[in-house]
């Protein structure tokens, strides 16, 4: 059956639906209707419905607390007896996106050119199921291993889906950056302003703000930098300033230091790879930088609290830690204390997804809000070992090596006298992001987070493996 034809009885079945759920249903109905109308886009055009949810997943996080927290439940949490009567723990964010893969998966397209992905990443998906069948064999409930891994399981379907309909993505995931990072943008501003800057809310200011949050603001800084950059037009590059200074702001608000330092190492890295080919550019924007922040750090350097003051907050606290930010270093200090004794009782198998940490040292209880506290440490590097043994995360860190070196492949190749290489410095900015946050917080647990990361590493497995060969030259006539 023809997709357009589908699609139109789509819209008659939607229709039909809509006048159904408001005379039987009334009000409710119409969020009945919302979930046909998404199912209706995923069948019609499965890759707009796809950036669509990557979009809604970027805005509004899991435990809002504030006007969207409505919005919030709709797409990352079920009624408790629709929860019941599932199988596995899903939310509706997460059933969307599979049905959305599948619906794209089963049109005829492109195949995954075994060329492009190295062999190591099939190894991933085999991991991850270890890890499963050890938990259980230690005695973990079946749902708890599923619930702790499936942040991994829908990246790895992020990761297929990218990567079997090639770079054809790039507008559309940049379009989803800008609509993603301005959404999210906004929504925090408005929860600093009405909740966590006078302290109405009740919710611990630790968790007022999604930990991956701040990952997406970095990667959206990051990348409209470069565009500015790169860009020769004034009315877009003042449309990047805005952009930036929205992000900027509203990463400021979140009061995440990891936030701010792995701001400062995407920053770093983008000096680091433009340097050789924009000498002048770079010293011209990195003096001036450097001058203002030492004025900034003086000025704010014993500021503990306020938005403006986070960055200075940030480096101090790495010399100087103030009693607010030592409580939270001494919480991570005892987890990381916990988590790697015990590794040490299993360094191979570690302990599998469903079983928690060994508390050596107790930690206060958080469960309240955070249920899986002794489960998914803030240390989430150490958390694929804790969970998949030594061969899980050796197979983590070699797919972001190669991923890595895909990227500075593509950067080194790009000709030095033309436009900048946006996309390859992008990815590897966000690689070393990732990274460096997943050593400190929580980056790699959940969908929301784990998603766009399988994205990016998918995006970099897309670009050339190694340096073009020039086309062969004709034989040189005999003479």
């Amino acid at each position: 059956m023809p997709w357009e034809l589908l699609g139109g009885l789509g819209c008659v079945g939607l229709a039909l639906a809509t006048g159904l759920l408001l005379v039987t249903k009334g009000p409710a109905g119409l969020l009945m209707l919302v979930i046909l109308g998404l199912v209706v886009l995923a069948v019609v055009m499965p890759r707009h419905f796809l950036i669509l949810l990557l979009v809604i997943g970027t805005v509004f996080e899991p435990q809002a607390i504030d006007v969207t927290k409505p919005i919030s439940l709709f797409f990352w949490k079920f009624p408790g007896y629709i929860a019941r009567a599932l199988p596995l723990t899903l939310s509706p964010y997460e059933i969307l996106l599979l049905f959305g893969a599948t619906s794209l998966l089963v049109r005829p397209g492109t195949r995954i050119q075994a060329a492009a992905v190295p062999k190591l990443i099939w190894a991933v998906p085999v991991v991850i199921l270890l890890g499963w069948a050890y938990g259980l064999q230690k005695g973990a409930p079946s749902n708890l291993v599923y619930n702790e891994s499936r942040g991994l399981l829908f990246g790895v379907l992020a990761f297929i889906v990218v990567m079997r309909f090639g770079p054809g993505w790039g507008k559309s995931l940049s379009r989803a950056v800008w609509w993603g990072g301005t959404g999210l943008a906004i929504v925090t501003l408005i929860r600093y302003y009405t909740l966590t800057r006078g302290g109405v809310s009740e919710v611990p200011l630790e968790f007022a703000y999604a930990h991956e949050s701040a990952m997406f603001f970095g990667m959206a800084f990051i990348y409209a930098t470069l565009r500015f950059l790169g860009s020769g037009s004034k009315r877009e590059r003042f449309l990047l300033v805005l952009f930036n200074l929205l992000v900027l702001a509203a990463m400021l608000a979140t009061g995440r230091r990891a936030a701010t330092l792995v701001l400062m190492i995407g920053v770093l890295v983008i000096g680091w790879q433009l340097f050789p080919r924009r000498p002048i550019m770079v010293a011209a924007i990195a003096i001036p930088m450097m001058a203002m922040g030492a004025v900034y750090l003086a000025v704010f350097w014993n500021q503990e609290y306020g938005a403006i003051a986070q960055p200075a907050r940030a480096i101090r606290s790495q010399i100087s830690p103030s009693a607010r930010d030592l409580s939270s270093d001494e919480y991570r200090t005892t987890e990381r204390y916990n988590v790697t004794k015990t590794i040490e009782v299993n360094k191979i198998f570690g302990v599998g997804f469903g079983n928690p940490f060994i508390s050596f040292q107790p930690l206060p209880p958080l469960d309240d809000f955070w249920p899986l506290q002794l489960y998914t440490p803030h240390q989430n590097i150490l958390w694929l070992w804790l969970k998949m043994g030594i061969i899980g995360i050796s197979v983590f860190l070699g797919t972001w090596v190669l991923a890595m070196k895909r990227c500075l492949i593509a950067i080194r190749e790009a000709p030095k006298k033309g436009p900048l290489p946006i996309l390859p410095v992008t990815l590897a900015c966000s690689l070393l992001m990732y990274l460096s946050y997943a050593r400190i917080d929580q980056a790699l647990v959940s969908t929301r987070g784990m998603a766009p990361l399988a994205v990016v590493c998918a995006l970099a497995f897309l670009l050339p493996a190694n340096k073009p060969s020039s086309p062969a030259q004709p034989d040189a006539p005999a003479r």
